[in-house]
């Protein structure tokens, strides 16, 4: 099997807006990729891309349809196509193009973030490297990028959030319930349900963390669905750990119901018919 390199179809977009048209024959031949499929290039210039499917199908597209996906090039040529990339690009472009390289060597999935989100995380990881960490409106920021995204970037941050949230707690003398939130979502959503579990323990540890009932009552719940999480993948005692969930549950929703209070309960009822301890005898 010959030797391919993956260049973003987003850096290959702006290389043809850039480069001699006969460059972009380079390109044939090579495979391009999004979440829907795979195709073959048969022809590309500044307006139309020309494909078949692995199967031989005849496919037409648009040129910005190659924005959201990535060319699949065999080496040598593609050492060609990244060099007039980079010989193209601007001091800016060059900044953006090694922090992207830079985040894909740790684990990151770049295709579902845009040029913002990738220089953010890039300084984030560089000026909190080795000390201290993300706070206020930074933090936040991070929260709401990673919480809802990608599973590979969940799981490439962890061991950045493991680090921080020491570094905070060490700081504080107490634990740090708003880190650890996040640090349990990536956890819980990269299928690793019992770490979610061990973050989230600290809930009981009462007085040892700032009383503030919104982040104990999100770490509660996400606390909960990870037991459900672990009770629903072969557990050998699932009545009990939805006992566990429960409790956690419970005390969520008497700070604060919400409607993902209520979601988690009536996956909760559903685990606890399928197992046969309705109401949370075991």
């Amino acid at each position: 099997m010959k030797e391919t390199t993956q260049i973003e179809g987003q850096m290959i977009f702006a290389w043809i807006q850039k480069s001699d048209p006969a460059d972009h024959a380079l390109l044939k031949g090579s495979e391009f990729s999004n979440d829907d499929d795979v195709w073959v290039v048969k022809s590309i210039d500044r307006e139309w891309l020309e494909m078949t499917t692995l199967e031989g199908a005849q496919v037409r597209k648009k040129l910005p349809f190659i924005i959201n996906g990535a060319f699949f090039i065999e080496v040598p040529i593609s050492q060609n196509i990244e060099a007039s990339i980079r010989s193209s690009m601007s001091p800016a472009e060059l900044a953006l193009d090694e922090a992207k390289n830079n985040l894909r060597s740790r684990g990151f999935h770049l295709n579902s973030l845009g040029a913002s989100d990738t220089e953010f995380l890039f300084s984030l990881l560089l000026e909190f490297q080795e000390h201290s960490y993300p706070d206020g409106a930074t933090w936040t920021k991070l929260h709401d990028l990673i919480k809802d995204g990608a599973v590979e970037n969940m799981r490439a941050i962890a061991p950045f959030l493991k680090k921080w949230i020491d570094r905070s707690e060490a700081k504080l003398g107490m634990y740090d319930l708003s880190r650890r939130i996040l640090l349990a979502i990536a956890f819980r959503h990269t299928g690793q349900f019992q770490k979610a579990v061990e973050v989230s323990e600290v809930v009981n540890e009462h007085g040892k963390y700032p009383n503030d009932q919104g982040c104990i009552a999100i770490l509660c719940t996400t606390r909960a669905a990870s037991l459900m999480d672990i009770a629903e993948s072969g557990s050998s005692s699932p009545c009990e750990i939805l006992a566990r969930a429960r409790k956690s549950l419970n005390r969520a929703n008497a700070i604060r119901s919400s409607e993902e209070v209520m979601l988690t309960y009536r996956r909760m009822k559903t685990l606890d018919q399928r197992y046969g301890c309705e109401g949370g005898r075991v």
